[in-house]
């Protein structure tokens, strides 16, 4: 197996890499609101099967977190987690995000 680079991948798909974000198709994200518990986002995400994770939003529809499955999961395992507890205490705050007419190349 060889390693896959950025620039490795951008030499053999040149003209993908520079197509802009708005290009792939997209869905809803799936969406709670802060203080939903663990246990509501693990359904959302299980109901949707739209993906592993959920989108934390204010009222105002402002992105405050992202949780995703491997986030709840991997503290099942370990046995330190309480599904009721609000999504606040696991998810990712601050998340990193591109804009639509971002490239492929800036999202790889």
């Amino acid at each position: 197996m060889t390693e896959s680079t950025e620039a490795t991948v951008a030499r053999r798909v040149p003209s993908i890499t520079e197509e802009r974000l708005r290009v792939l198709s997209r869905r809803q994200p799936v969406t709670v609101e802060p203080g939903t518990s663990l246990a509501d986002c693990v359904r959302a995400i299980q109901r949707t099967g739209t993906g592993d994770s959920v989108f934390v939003c204010d009222a105002s529809g402002r992105l405050v977190g992202v949780l995703t499955e491997r986030d709840v999961f991997a503290r099942i395992v370990g046995g330190t987690v309480d599904l009721q507890q609000p999504v606040e205490s696991l998810m990712t705050t601050d998340p990193k995000t591109l804009d639509l007419d971002d490239t492929i190349r800036d999202a790889i």
